[in-house]
């Protein structure tokens, strides 16, 4: 995991690195899912707006631990008080809603 040190967003970007990244949350051990959540944090709602990398943020809610999903929820919260976060929240909580349905 050390060698993706500083490449999670830019693999996230990536047509093809997005498949990685995404294997990692689904498959990868907590610790390695934590990991690249860490390195997500902070651009959650630019990758939620990529083609690719709005996949990456898809599949970190779904795995995520509590305590992280709470953390990317709360990031997606206070970043922008012009109502386009209780947008993408509320866009969020229906992805969410649906594929807990699923399952």
């Amino acid at each position: 995991m050390e060698e993706l040190n500083g490449f999670i967003h830019q693999l996230s970007q990536d047509q093809y690195g997005n498949y990685v990244i995404q294997h990692i949350l689904e498959r990868g051990k907590p610790e390695d899912k934590s990991f690249v959540i860490a390195q997500v944090k902070g651009n959650i709602l630019e990758m939620s707006q990529h083609k690719f990398a709005s996949n990456v943020v898809e599949t970190c809610v779904l795995n995520a631990s509590k305590k992280d999903r709470y953390g990317m929820i709360e990031e997606v919260i206070k970043t922008r008080p012009d109502g386009y976060s209780f947008f993408f929240l509320s866009s969020l909580y229906s992805f969410i809603s649906i594929s807990i349905s699923i399952f």
